[in-house]
């Protein structure tokens, strides 16, 4: 069965998508805060109405269960709304100080194109994340999906789309790691990189960017996030569900201690009571 047919990008391809990023991060940057997160708003809801879809699809293309498919578009979904949700906390501008004739504010702006290179195994959550804090934070977004998800990252592309990014401000790269992935990392007109996968090819990433070029205007940060250290983690029990639990642990304790606080105080006023009940019975004897 053919789940879809995909045509793999070229470095010239990857070229060409850089010069598209550039000429839509201006009109990107300056696209209002309120905007920018209203859009990644329709883009969950857009999930949100296809959201069987995209975990059928992921069954069939990735082989992940129903349930973990399911899973992993629930949160895509809730990616698109804490981005958008945060960033008007986090980025909003901010008044400075309180001099008198003064008036300081603090703006944030984006830096310029961000590669967003994902893995296979959560092919649309970890994706949109990554493109989504991107998103908000004013920057456009070049995807680069793995070679075995292109088809759940392309739905993701198209739904972008509809509700609203212009195709200069997202765009769709399908292709060879090795050479559309460096093509874009090595780029000089690119100034984030977003990845998530293994740490060999996250180390290759930093040492490929940190390498400057003649033309380049910005120091290229890199966002890395090694998914086989995660899985560490967690076998150490130090992962999600052992944080989970050790709040729970933490709020039963402090439950505890309020419990028996209050018990010590309820059991002090009685004694004061049951005092001055004896002090008064002797006075009336007397």
């Amino acid at each position: 069965m053919t789940v879809a047919d995909v045509s793999y990008a070229t470095r010239d391809d990857a070229d060409s998508a850089v010069r598209a990023a550039c000429a839509a991060f201006p009109t990107w940057r300056d696209t209002p805060l309120a905007d920018r997160a209203t859009m990644l708003e329709k883009l969950a809801d857009r999930l949100t109405a296809d959201r069987f879809e995209l975990a059928a699809l992921q069954t069939f293309e990735v082989g992940k269960p129903w349930r973990e498919a399911d899973g992993d578009v629930a949160e895509a979904i809730d990616f698109c709304r804490y981005y958008a949700r945060q960033a008007l906390i986090e980025l909003s501008p901010k008044p400075q100080g309180d001099v008198p004739g003064e008036d300081n504010v603090l703006l944030y702006e984006g830096r310029g194109p961000t590669v967003v290179i994902a893995p296979w195994n959560f092919p649309l959550a970890i994706l949109t994340g990554m493109a989504s804090a991107a998103l908000a934070a004013g920057n456009p977004v070049i995807l680069k999906p793995a070679e075995q998800s292109s088809a759940i990252a392309y739905q993701l592309y198209e739904r972008m789309i509809a509700v609203g990014f212009a195709p200069g401000v997202v765009q769709f790269l399908p292709g060879d790691g090795a050479e559309v992935g460096e093509a874009l990392v090595e780029n000089p007109r690119i100034a984030q990189i977003a990845f998530t996968g293994s740490k060999q090819v996250g180390l290759r990433i930093v040492e490929r960017a940190a390498k400057p070029h003649v033309d380049q205007q910005l120091l290229k940060r890199v966002v890395l996030r090694d998914g086989r250290q995660e899985r560490d983690h967690r076998r150490r029990g130090c992962g999600p569900r052992r944080s989970r639990r050790r709040r729970a642990q933490e709020r039963v304790r402090l439950c505890r201690a309020e419990v028996l606080g209050l018990l010590a105080r309820r059991r002090r006023r009685q004694a004061r009571t049951s005092r001055s009940s004896i002090a008064w019975s002797r006075r009336a004897r007397d």
